[in-house]
């Protein structure tokens, strides 16, 4: 983690592999529907 860019490690640091799908995840993750 020390290796990433503080730029993409702090928008989603989570998931920064995926920012195409990340789209979809924030939704989840910020108003679960569970």
């Amino acid at each position: 983690m020390s290796d990433v860019p503080p730029t993409e490690s702090i928008p989603k640091p989570e998931e920064p592999k995926e920012p195409q799908q990340s789209p979809q995840q924030p939704q989840f993750q910020q108003v679960p529907p569970n």
